[in-house]
């Protein structure tokens, strides 16, 4: 044996713990078993402890270094360190260079992140001064650098940051002597007193640019716990490289100082390329890279981040964000601020981006230039988190995702146009917020999907909950042109199942393969549904001479944005009447014209371009004159013309005795003090019922010269059996189909495809009850989803028996309406349907009717008694009407 074996034979040997040698052993007795069939036990992993703090590799001492440890390690073992090492105190350990975990199943187990540091090569140094001659810039610095002029792309590479300098940044040195460093500047500047900080290190250029001076390269699954790492300064990753196929768990640890120069694949601490990366319970803070301050995590099929009880704070990078992650994403119970650039402005703590997976953000803090920006995220859920914007960037700001918002705080908060919210509740968001507006209530995971000629079908894990004609975004398919980032469109074509659709698509470029794991990435199909702005709130009303100056808060604008807000005033208790003001945005308006010595109330609505949202709260009365009173309206006393639809003549009411408040908000103008007692008919039994709300409006306008009064025609409506539904197209009765989904009815009529539903005060979708129909309470509103009609035609909704318009929809550039309407004030139970009318995509008139009850239904178990007292009542009070005018309003509408 030669001198050179004899050495690494001596180190082997004196490295080699007892439990290596059993290993040895066994593995000789396991091969003498099969001779003499000796049953032999598994040998389960070792510990190796560590004896020395000097990193060597020496054969003749007695010492086992950490690197030698790292190197004998088999898989499954754990390293720990002798506790005897640390009788004087916390102790650092320094790393001439990096170490490659060579097994897999490795876990370091540090004695505590304060008792034990771990140190690369990189030093900070302090600029005390500076001048530039020649092309050339000269830097003073506070101590000797630890670094060389630069003899390869990455050696000489230094940070100068924090500084008032203008060379702050990631510059190449030309030479060092004493306590400077050169570098070539081609402007001259005059030499003054300077600050700042140069972060860089001394590494061997030996050693191949792209692992020299970091802490650890990754290839395998790896832990360590316990233990400060700092001062490291490499290519990618100061710390860390975890590389394709890597699993990194760090735990109760602290990441600072470490550098990553590379602008592709920096990331100052942390650097995962197609790997797992684990961080509980730990403190990532003053790392600085290239791009990315603390970590940049790339993309895998396969691969999860989670960050779970820890700290990110005061990293810094030339340009990106604190964190950047294309994987899927956890992070829980942690907080992320302070990053800046090299020049101290402050960066955003984090982006989760370009290939689309699942994330869940929970119980954690953001705060940086933007925040947080999620975008091109399959599916999303974010809850109880707080995010704060010190820029004027938004705080959060979603885009490409289809994303449920649960009790978080954001001064700010956007979408985009490709992100579906599905569901958003108790969030604090200040001001007009797009992400308070759900405007996406189906959507599934997709399982897998398959293509016969052009024709696609997906195959979801859930009922989807689509219609054919719905436009569905796909997410997290990097097999569509949209790359999985939620921006590919697609049609419905057809609906096999309620698990399954199919949608056309002729690029050449889809392949067959099915999306990824869902435990790992979600691959997501959702609708996006046009949302109208919600109610403003008033917040102030001041009287003046002959005018009064109305203030409000903006609402949500919904699925668009608000273009314009609509004024309505009370005079004494009289009809909603429209102020003729300007088109504006504005949140206040002065209103002039006005009697001095009336009382007004006021009601504002906030208009974009899908719809008038709902009608804020009513003010309280105001008089002109300058005086104000919070009191009850005073009663109207002129009478108030109503109209009986299709009845020739019209029957008047004068006020009651006592003053009815509209405090609805809703779209339908409301008229109070007024009983109008309506006798209409059920099969051969006679019903009582009031009017919820009378059919007239008045066009009076502020500031016209005109004054008219005009009353809304209602439609003559089919009648519809609740459950069931009629219609009429160009006056003839058509047949109808009726289906159900997703707790709601869907209809097919004169190529109308209308879906309607109830929505509880609460915000939930009502169910149907046990025989599939739609049952409402009064305080409940009704939703209507409908296509097939004409672009840019106004499509008017009522409700019967008793007509009451509930609003008027303008059907949209692809035909379709989208309203949610309260259902009108002191609506009698019992059957009832609601109308639609308009013209459709072929210019014919359609009239639909659909049946739904209010309250419990009458049916033929009824009492006679419960329907013969309010009869009784009726004669018995002179409001009987007589028998030819029920008959022609029989002819007219239905009951």
């Amino acid at each position: 044996m030669n001198s050179q074996g004899l050495l690494c034979y001596k180190w082997v040997m004196k490295s080699m713990t007892v439990r290596m040698l059993q290993r040895v052993f066994i593995g000789g007795a396991v091969l003498l078993s099969g001779l003499v069939n000796v049953p032999i036990s598994p040998v389960s992993a070792a510990t190796l402890v560590v004896t020395t703090l000097d990193d060597v590799v020496d054969a003749n001492d007695s010492l086992l270094s950490f690197r030698e440890a790292m190197g004998l390690a088999l898989n499954g073992d754990t390293i720990t360190f002798a506790a005897s090492l640390f009788v004087n105190g916390p102790q650092t350990m320094r790393m001439n260079n990096f170490i490659s975990v060579p097994r897999a199943g490795i876990t370091v187990e540090g004695p505590g992140r304060d008792v034990l540091t771990i140190e690369g090569t990189a030093r900070d140094h302090n600029i005390v001064g500076y001048e530039a001659s020649g092309g050339v810039m000269t830097v003073t610095l506070s101590t000797a650098p630890v670094f060389a002029a630069q003899t390869t792309n990455f050696t000489g590479q230094i940070f100068v940051y924090d500084t008032n300098v203008p060379f702050a940044g990631i510059r190449a040195v030309t030479g060092v002597s004493g306590n400077t460093f050169t570098m070539a500047w081609p402007n001259e500047i005059a030499y003054t007193t300077a600050s700042g900080k140069v972060f860089g290190s001394a590494t061997d250029p030996s050693v191949h640019w792209g692992d020299s001076g970091r802490f650890m390269t990754v290839s395998q699954s790896f832990r360590i716990t316990d233990v400060t790492i700092q001062n490291f300064h490499s290519e990618r990753g100061g710390a860390f490289h975890v590389r394709s196929g890597g699993a990194l768990t760090l735990e109760r640890s602290r990441v600072q100082k470490n550098g990553g120069i590379n602008w592709y694949t920096c990331g100052g601490a942390i650097r995962s390329d197609r790997s797992t990366v684990t961080i509980r319970n730990s403190i990532l803070r003053d790392n600085l890279g290239k791009c990315n301050g603390a970590l940049l995590f790339g993309d895998g099929d396969t691969t999860i981040l989670t960050i779970t009880d820890s700290t990110f704070e005061n990293n810094i990078a030339a340009s990106g964000w604190d964190v950047i992650a294309y994987h899927p994403t956890i992070i829980s119970g942690s907080s992320f601020s302070g990053a800046k650039t090299f020049t101290g402005t402050p960066l955003g703590s984090f982006f989760i981006g370009g290939t689309a997976g699942s994330v869940s953000i929970s119980n954690s803090s953001f705060r940086g230039a933007g925040g947080f920006l999620l975008a091109n995220a399959s599916t999303a859920t974010v809850s109880g988190s707080t995010f704060v914007s010190t820029t004027s960037d938004p705080a959060l700001s979603l885009s490409g995702t289809y994303v449920s918002l649960t009790g978080n705080t954001a001064a700010t908060c956007t979408t985009a146009v490709n992100t579906g919210i599905h569901t958003s509740s108790g969030n604090n968001f200040a001001g007009s917020s797009t992400c308070a507006t759900v405007n996406s209530t189906t959507g599934a995971r997709v399982a897998n999907y398959s293509r016969t000629s052009n024709v696609v079908t997906m195959t979801t894990d859930t009922d989807h909950g689509f219609r054919v004609g719905d436009l569905v975004r796909l997410c997290g398919f990097q097999d569509f042109q949209s790359g999985g980032t939620c921006g590919f469109v697609a049609t419905v074509a057809s609906i096999p199942t309620t698990v399954s659709f199919t949608f056309n698509q002729t690029a050449a470029n889809l392949s067959l393969k099915a999306p990824v794991a869902h435990s790992f990435r979600s691959s997501m199909a959702f609708t996006q549904t046009a949302v109208g702005p919600g109610a403003p709130v008033i917040t102030g009303v001041t009287p003046g001479s002959g005018q009064v100056v109305l203030t409000w808060t903006a609402p949500s604008s919904g699925s668009s944005i608000i273009n314009d807000y609509i004024i309505e005033f009370s005079k004494n208790s009289g009809a909603w009447t429209i102020v003729n003001d300007a088109v504006s945005t504005a949140t206040n308006s002065t209103i002039t014209g006005l009697d001095s010595g009336a009382s007004y109330r006021f009601r504002v609505a906030a208009v974009s371009s899908v719809t008038t949202g709902a009608y804020s709260n009513i003010s309280s009365a105001v008089i002109p004159n300058g005086s104000t009173t919070t009191t009850s309206p005073p009663v109207t006393t002129s009478p108030t013309v109503t109209t009986i639809p299709n009845s020739s003549t019209p029957v008047v009411t004068s006020p009651s005795s006592g003053s009815t408040t509209d405090t609805s908000g809703g779209n339908t103008p409301a008229t109070e003090g007024v009983i109008d007692t309506l006798l209409t008919e059920r099969g051969n039994d006679a019903v009582v019922q009031q009017s919820p709300t009378l059919v007239t409006t008045t066009t009076d306008v502020i500031n016209s010269s005109t004054t008219s009064s005009t009353t809304i025609p209602a439609p003559v409506a089919p009648t519809a059996q609740p459950g069931s539904a009629s219609a009429l197209v160009n006056g003839e009765e058509v047949e109808t189909t009726v289906t159900r989904m997703n707790n709601a009815l869907l209809v097919d009529v004169g190529g109308i495809n209308a879906t309607i539903w109830g929505l509880a005060a609460t915000g939930e979708r009502i169910n149907l009850d046990d025989s599939g129909n739609l049952r409402l309470n009064s305080s409940d509103s009704i939703v209507i989803e409908a296509g097939g009609f004409e672009p840019a035609q106004d499509i008017e909704v009522w409700m019967f028996s008793t007509p009451s318009q509930l609003g008027v929809l303008t059907a949209g550039i692809d035909g379709k309406i989208s309203g949610t309407f309260p259902l009108p004030n002191n609506v009698p139970a019992g059957d009832h349907r609601i109308v639609l009318e308009g013209p459709n995509s072929l210019g014919q008139n359609v009239t639909l009717g659909v049946g739904l009850f209010v309250g419990e239904p009458m049916g033929d178990g009824v009492s006679p008694w419960v329907i013969w007292i309010p009869v009784t009542l009726a004669v018995s009070l002179g409001l009987i009407i007589p028998t030819t005018l029920r008959r022609r309003r029989q002819a007219s509408t239905s009951a």
